[in-house]
């Protein structure tokens, strides 16, 4: 019965199985909460405050960074919040569904290329791709976190143009395809842009002219062969560039990042490189929502980093010459290496605290995926003949797996809250503000006051207590109107060298106005500003508590000391450590 099945046939046969199996994978994602709510804080301010909901929720500037222009997926993000009336479980099945449609993708990719170079079509091929990037640890990030449908989006797109260009013979039909494919992409991620390079490396790949043929003569025949569609593609580019700067009034705004000099830059470089392409081939350690890397350390050329410089070297050289002899694996690197361009820090572009993240090499993945059968193909007459070498290629292949499936079943459930997720960063990076922060502002949050008042206590203990975060805490409790909360972790940095820090000290004192504001202080909130109870009027106080009378920290801290030794006593968890701290303070001062 099924032989007489086309291959096609049964593809789908396999196919839903294996979906079948990623959901239950996964499921745990469908009872998970929002990771982090810049998504929401973003939508939800956009859409109050604009007359017209529709413009700035699909060109809104999300997250606060300028440089975004991702309209597709703020559509289709307004639209879930629409239907889903702001529950996380049914976001988490969209995000889920996209990577299901990547996973066949991913297969009927690697059918097709098998196809057009190995000369036949089979389902055999699409099996172990598909498996292996529906399991791969990489992909954990961006399919529990519903923010990351940004990248999942933009994935399908490239795939979508990649199959377009090799299965349409019409050239119109190709040429409008895979153009209106890549004009989609980029409206979801900006990353989007290395798609012509990848595009490139494989229509290299897939020349059929001679072999005798020079280089120079098969890039021109490479050229005039597959001009209109790369036209195509310079002209959806070019219509997304004006899109973009019709909108956002640039196409690119410069960010602060950091100067590194020659040498750094190009040690940071390699580092991610080669970092990547590790996480892409074994992704089983180093998986965490961040990822703090001091990259000064690029700044002095060491051994370790010397190595790495000569292995990123090394990979790019034997990856171009590699595709230049038309061998797939030659290909295979320098498509991941293409698609991962925009997140290797050639240019020094500030992204966040983390230096890199798992989700940035999603789409390297899924193209390296489909190539893999090619590979395979071409490394095939190695072990034929040998059937211990074969042996051994399917056990690794089946230990890796078995450990990717664990390691999927045990992270995802680390992300299903900001507790959880931010206990997990802690945990790895413990001298990390970022998770610092975030774990005490999760704990607030969750109403978990005594797991943040133990991680108070952990934090001022630390070599270089982070008094920031307590700060931050104490804004987070303000922001949920907990005014006494806040009241008693600013309690605690009265007994930590507060005054040796100016941040710390500017925060801590207007969060300390606010406070005695809130509470109908008016002494206190006098005080605060320094100047005589008597020179204020009603109206005065309230414009003293927008903040349109400057502030004197010496005044404030002065009589913070004082006005609040006395509350200490009605509150036993905090009274001991304020009290042995009260004498360096007041010497501080």
């Amino acid at each position: 019965m099924i032989k007489q099945l086309s291959q096609r046939d049964i593809f789908c046969v396999v196919a839903l199985p294996l979906l079948v199996a990623l959901l239950a994978l996964y499921w745990p994602v469908m009872h998970a909460d929002f990771a982090w709510d810049e998504l929401l804080d973003s939508l939800t301010s956009i859409s109050a405050r604009s007359a017209d909901p529709w413009r700035p929720l699909l060109i809104g500037q999300t997250n606060g960074f300028a440089t975004y222009f991702r309209p597709l997926v703020m559509a289709l993000f307004s639209l879930e919040l629409h239907l889903f009336a702001f529950q996380p479980g049914p976001m988490h099945a969209v995000s889920l569904a996209i990577h299901a449609l990547n996973v066949v993708l991913v297969g009927l990719l690697a059918m097709r290329l098998s196809e057009l170079i190995l000369g036949h079509l089979s389902w055999r091929v699409a099996v172990m791709p598909m498996l292996i990037y529906a399991v791969h640890p990489l992909l954990i990030e961006p399919v529990s976190w519903i923010g990351c449908q940004y990248d999942l989006a933009m994935t399908t797109f490239t795939l979508l143009a990649l199959l377009a260009h090799i299965t349409f013979r019409k050239l119109w039909l190709r040429v409008a395809a895979v153009s209106l494919c890549f004009f989609l992409a980029a409206c979801c991620k900006e990353s989007a842009v290395s798609f012509p390079l990848v595009l490139f490396a494989l229509d290299w790949l897939l020349i059929g002219y001679g072999v005798g043929k020079s280089t120079v003569a098969r890039l021109r025949a490479l050229i005039e062969a597959n001009a209109p569609v790369y036209g195509g593609l310079l002209l959806a580019g070019a219509t997304y560039l004006a899109f973009r700067h019709h909108y956002l009034g640039h196409l690119v705004q410069a960010t602060e990042g950091r100067s590194l000099g020659a040498l750094g830059r190009i040690q940071e470089v390699s580092y991610l490189l080669v970092h990547y392409l590790r996480m892409l081939l074994w992704p089983m350690t180093g998986l965490n929502p961040i990822h703090p890397v001091e990259v000064d350390q690029f700044r002095t050329l060491t051994v370790a980093s010397m190595a790495t410089d000569i292995t990123a070297i090394g990979l790019v050289g034997a990856a171009i010459v590699l595709m230049l002899r038309r061998q797939a694996f030659g290909t295979l690197l320098l498509v991941a290496m293409f698609s991962l361009l925009s997140v290797l820090h050639i240019v020094p572009v500030k992204f966040d605290a983390s230096l890199y993240h798992e989700r940035y090499a999603m789409t390297a993945l899924a193209l390296a995926c489909g190539l893999l059968p090619l590979v395979l193909a071409q490394a095939a007459p190695l072990v034929r003949g040998r059937p211990l070498l074969r042996m051994a290629a399917f056990g690794t292949l089946a230990l890796w797996i078995f450990a990717s499936l664990a390691n999927v079943r045990a992270t995802v459930p680390l992300w299903s809250s900001d507790v959880m997720r931010w206990q997990w960063a802690y945990l790895e990076y413990p001298d990390s503000t970022q998770a610092q922060e975030s774990l005490l502002s999760a704990y607030i949050d969750h109403q978990a006051y005594a797991a943040a008042s133990g991680m108070v206590d952990e934090l001022l203990t630390h070599k270089s207590p982070c008094l920031i975060c307590v700060v931050h805490a104490a804004e987070e409790a303000m922001a949920t109107n907990q005014s006494a909360l806040a009241g008693m972790l600013l309690d605690r940095l009265d007994s930590s060298g507060l005054p040796r820090d100016r941040e710390v000290t500017e925060s801590y004192l207007v969060i300390r106005k606010r406070i005695a504001a809130d509470q109908g202080d008016s002494l206190a909130l006098r005080a605060s500003f320094g100047v005589p109870t008597d020179a204020y009027t009603a109206g005065d106080i309230s414009a003293a508590a927008d903040g349109a009378i400057p502030v004197s920290a010496d005044a404030l801290l002065a009589f913070a000391r004082a006005q609040h030794a006395d509350r200490h006593s009605q509150h036993p968890v905090f009274a001991t450590s304020y009290l042995q701290g009260a004498g360096s303070s007041v010497i501080a001062l």
